[in-house]
C-alpha cells in the first residue's frame, strides 16, 4: 500500500545524534494512512509515485547491503512514516 502526504504541507523532522560506538540519523514524515506497509516498499518497482518508479528504496537496500556496520530501520505508525539509519564506528 503506498503512501501519502496527509497535507500538502511537507513536515519533515530531521535529526542526528553522534554518540562514542554509532552515528544515528533520523527522518520523519507525516503520512495520510494510519501505518503503510514497511517490508514491501523496499521492492523494486514498488511505488506511490506511478509506473516506472520504485527503484529508490530498492537501491538503498542494495547499497547499505555492503557494508556491515549500517542498519537502516523503517517504522510506520500513528499517521508518521519514520527511518533511522545506525552507522557503527568500526574498531
Amino acid at each position: 500500500m503506498p503512501f501519502k502526504l496527509k497535507t500538502l504541507k511537507l513536515l519533515l523532522a530531521f535529526g542526528k545524534i553522534i554518540v562514542h560506538s554509532y552515528y544515528l540519523l533520523a527522518i520523519s514524515n507525516t503520512i495520510s494512512e494510519e501505518k503503510t506497509e514497511t517490508k514491501t516498499i523496499f521492492e523494486r518497482g514498488v511505488s506511490n509515485k506511478g509506473r516506472e518508479r520504485g527503484i529508490g528504496l530498492a537501491n538503498v537496500t542494495e547499497i547499505l547491503d555492503n557494508y556491515i556496520n549500517v542498519n537502516l530501520e523503517t517504522q510506520s505508525n500513528n499517521f508518521s512514516f519514520t527511518q533511522q539509519l545506525t552507522i557503527t564506528k568500526k574498531a
